[in-house]
């Protein structure tokens, strides 16, 4: 059977590395919802996040107005917060709803069912919600914005406002709110005789047109141009929009839409808080969350929700900000789900590695048949945490990873973006785990047509990462091979892959001997990975573990001495020896050279460690 064929999934269709909080396209939404994994931390949170909104769906005073999701790159914090948008917006998409689509995908056994069935068809009954938001960091955070008028520019752009912030809120919002905004529409579309959509992107271009259209539908209130012109400028005088100012007309807004007998609600998505703070002052911009969200829980009158994404939790704010602000933020973000690196893989391997019944059979039997040797590969000695170990199920699963790479993937994104001082996240296309999980997939040249065998092993994984890795460590690597005195044939002429993980997977156990990325249980890359090896062929070679490997190079510019002797150090270590395939253990062995001609076993080489 080809590696192709043993996938349930459509493993060559990239999936989309992004998800748009407020992308409502039809197909989009369907094909999210209809390909969702609902792990119970899903589960429980939405049926928590669910009880609360209903709970408090007449009421005026409701403090817990925020909803905090934090999590790991890739963990599906933006989804999460996307989905639950979607359920409570309701709504159908294809003919079906969007809640009988969600619930198709919550396992019929699951002990949140009910109670998940029970709060929507409230919610049917009983509250109105409009969606409004996006992500901070990438579309909304520039300039010197502040968090209230990022918001109001959100929730403009969802009404069909321009892109002038004074006009839709000293005059537009006036207009939709005596229910005159599809006249200005049409009005202002005569006059500039383009498209509204036109009028939008290029509102500066149009504003004649823009304030005439305003005076000839409201000419009670603006008498002439520059009557409308007078009223813009008053807005941006003000210095911007205050939380309070918002919070007040969100709720008046909110208050207008009531219809029968259900009370409507405004939940303001904020995807990325994290990066927005950090990508400013922090002080000062953790002081315009927490007076947005007292303001919304104190004036919102129980109708103005806030959902916001971060890569860490509440409890990371207290390191900058007061205390007695702090408790203010605690208090208004009462629901708080940390997606975990479990789930994360849980959803990797149903939506991206799930096989076929007849995949799962030939792999089970692939790992019977070598089920000591794939043992050997698949176990992480002296590890900092516990990494998964291969089984017929779990070798079956993860396939051609062996299960620790995929939960060591995360660690290792963890590691370089420590390194170079950042957040967690990545910056390149593949910014999921599923993205980096199936790029390395598609990249390995003709691994899908060859027949169940091959493993892609750690060293696969770097061409979706590269472009994270920071450049004085890049450079440093670029320069091994001229670095090196004496290099030789056997001197791996690109050794990034295997030099940069050192120091940046912390979780891996290392020693002099025992570099990190070539740690126990791991092939050396040379052979480990898909392009040179399959552990079901034949004969090949292998070289000795360099062990100058132990520490990170980047910590070594390649002009100083003690680089250029541990580069000797490498030179003289790269050595030849003959091994055999059909004993794959003996590459395993990274405490020892691969030189050695035998083959210790895995108790020798756990007392050796």
């Amino acid at each position: 059977m080809r590696i192709r064929e043993a996938f349930a999934t459509a493993i060559t269709d990239r999936i989309e590395p992004v998800v748009k909080v407020l992308d409502r396209k039809p197909g989009v939404i369907a094909g999210e919802l209809d390909s969702l994994v609902v792990t119970p931390q899903w589960e429980r949170f939405l049926r928590q996040a669910l009880d609360a909104y209903t709970d408090a769906a007449t009421r005026d005073d409701e403090d817990g107005i925020g909803i905090w999701i934090s999590g790991f790159f890739g963990s599906g914090k933006s989804l999460l917060m996307k989905v639950l948008g979607v359920l409570l917006e309701g709504g159908a998409v294809d003919g079906l709803g969007v809640r009988q689509r969600f619930l198709a995908r919550v396992p019929t056994a699951s002990p949140d069912r009910v109670d998940l069935e029970r709060y929507l068809d409230v919610c049917e009954r009983k509250i109105a919600t409009t969606i409004v938001g996006g992500n901070l960091h990438a579309e909304q955070a520039t300039g010197g914005d502040t968090l209230a008028l990022i918001a109001f520019k959100l929730f403009a752009g969802a009404q069909g406002y321009t892109n002038s912030w004074p006009l839709a809120w000293a005059v537009e919002y006036y207009l939709d709110a005596q229910g005159r905004g599809e006249d200005f529409r049409r009005r202002a579309e005569e006059l500039a005789r383009q498209p509204w959509d036109e009028l939008v992107a290029d509102t500066a271009f149009h504003t004649d047109s823009l304030y005439q259209a305003a005076a000839d539908t409201l000419p009670a209130h603006f008498r002439d141009i520059a009557a409308v012109e007078r009223a813009v400028n008053a807005a941006l005088a003000e210095g911007g929009v205050t939380a309070s100012m918002l919070i007040d007309r969100l709720r008046a807004w909110c208050a207008a839409r009531d219809r029968d007998g259900r009370r409507h609600k405004l939940l303001i998505q904020l995807d990325e808080l994290g990066q927005w703070i950090r990508s400013g002052n922090s002080n000062e911009r953790i002081m315009q969350v927490q007076a947005l969200a007292e303001t919304a829980a104190t004036g919102g009158g129980g109708r103005i929700w806030l959902a916001v994404t971060a890569h860490g939790d509440v409890q990371a704010l207290s390191q900058n900000v007061q205390q007695e602000q702090y408790a203010k933020i605690n208090q208004r973000f009462a629901l708080r789900c940390t997606l975990s690196n479990d789930d994360i893989n849980k959803v990797v391997e149903e939506r991206l590695l799930r096989k076929t019944q007849a995949g799962r059979s030939e792999l089970a039997a692939l790992f019977a048949a070598r089920a000591g040797e794939l043992a050997d590969l698949g176990t992480v000695l002296n590890a900092q945490r516990v990494y998964p170990v291969p089984t017929a199920e779990t070798f079956a699963q993860t396939y051609p990873y062996l299960p620790w790479i995929v939960a060591a993937v995360p660690d290792l994104v963890r590691g370089i973006a420590q390194a170079a001082n950042r957040g967690d996240e990545l910056t390149g296309s593949t910014r999921t785990l599923v993205g980096v999980v199936q790029g390395a997939i598609i990249d390995a040249a003709s691994l899908l047509d060859r027949q169940l065998g091959p493993l892609l092993c750690l060293a696969d994984v770097y061409g979706q990462v590269e472009s994270d890795v920071p450049i004085e460590t890049k450079t440093d690597l670029g320069r091994i091979s001229v670095n090196v005195p004496g290099a030789t044939e056997y001197t791996p002429a690109s050794p990034a892959p295997f030099f940069s993980w050192e120091g940046l997977v912390t979780s891996l156990p290392r020693s002099r001997t025992s570099p990190a990325p070539l740690s126990t249980g791991m092939t050396p890359p040379w052979q480990g990975c898909a392009r040179t090896r399959a552990w079901s062929s034949s004969a090949s070679s292998a070289r000795a573990t360099p062990s100058w490997w132990a520490r990170p190079t980047s910590s070594l510019p390649p002009s100083s001495a003690r680089f250029r002797t541990r580069c000797a150090r490498a030179s003289a270590a790269c050595t030849t020896a003959p091994t055999t395939l059909a004993n794959p253990s003996r590459l395993t062995t990274a405490r020892r050279p691969c030189a050695s001609t035998a083959s210790p076993s895995r108790g020798a080489r756990s007392r050796s460690s």
